[in-house]
């Protein structure tokens, strides 16, 4: 009886050290930062005619920016990208209400390393032109989706999210 005793002592001064760690770090999970944004789910489909578009990034550039947040999605095999929007380490499904321009990143192997959408955010104007210079001559044959869809600057793409949404863009459209 004194071992069982023993033994549930120290299994009750473990279980409670392990909520204290657990309490601590807030089981995991990844703070909401101060003034994220409300957001609405929004879906986007792409589809080229009437083939759904797969594995096609969506990135939403908001009119009025909300400080460091990125709001992107990747279509499924039904060409329909699940919004999200992040800030930071932290990510939620949705967005924020507002007017939107919308890129589209086709995923195409160009033997190149992949870069987030954080990392082209902190190249300089001329190293994304060079970049993307080198990626044209590589995809041009292979592209489905417009160039001019896939840069912000060219895109003729710009739709509201205004509570729930659900958007369509037939990219044979813009050819």
């Amino acid at each position: 009886m004194k071992n069982f005793i023993f033994l549930g002592t120290h299994f009750l001064e473990l279980l409670f050290l392990l909520t204290i760690v657990l309490f601590l770090s807030g089981c995991g999970g990844v703070p909401v930062p101060k003034n994220f944004p409300v957001t609405s789910s929004c879906q986007i489909k792409i589809t080229n005619g009437t083939s759904p578009l797969v594995g096609v990034v969506v990135n939403l550039f908001p009119d009025a920016p909300f400080p460091n947040i990125v709001v992107e999605g990747t279509t499924n095999s039904s060409g329909i990208a699940l919004m999200r929007t992040k800030q930071g380490d932290y990510s939620k499904e949705g967005v924020p209400n507002g007017e939107y321009k919308i890129r589209l990143v086709e995923v195409i192997d160009t033997g190149l390393p992949p870069l987030s959408l954080d990392e082209q955010m902190k190249l300089t104007s001329p190293q994304l032109e060079t970049r993307q210079k080198e990626i044209d001559s590589k995809t041009d044959s292979l592209r489905i989706i417009p160039k001019k869809l896939a840069s912000i600057t060219t895109t003729p793409l710009k739709r509201t999210v205004s509570g729930e949404t659900s958007l369509e863009i037939d990219v044979s459209t813009y050819k």
